[in-house]
């Protein structure tokens, strides 16, 4: 089921959840990244890097579209009657 449909078949309330589950979906992983480059007595090798790096990416992009997209049918749907 792709993201919109999923969305679509959600009431106000089940959006609200989904809403503060990818807000904080997306806090652990800017916390995860934080942790990990903010690390100075740990060594992590540029390919490990580069591969934490590639993830945290996809995974942000991932979250921040479903945050917008939740944001989207919520607004959508309290602006309907």
């Amino acid at each position: 089921m792709d993201q919109a449909a999923e969305l679509a078949g959600m009431d106000v309330n089940q959006l609200r959840e989904a809403l503060s589950r990818a807000d904080g979906e997306l806090e652990d992983v800017l916390d995860e990244r934080e942790f990990v480059l903010g690390q100075t007595g740990v060594h992590i090798g540029a390919n490990e890097l580069a591969r934490l790096r590639n993830a945290w990416a996809k995974d942000e992009t991932r979250l921040r579209e479903r945050i917008a997209a939740i944001r989207a049918r919520l607004a959508n749907l309290q602006l309907t009657p």
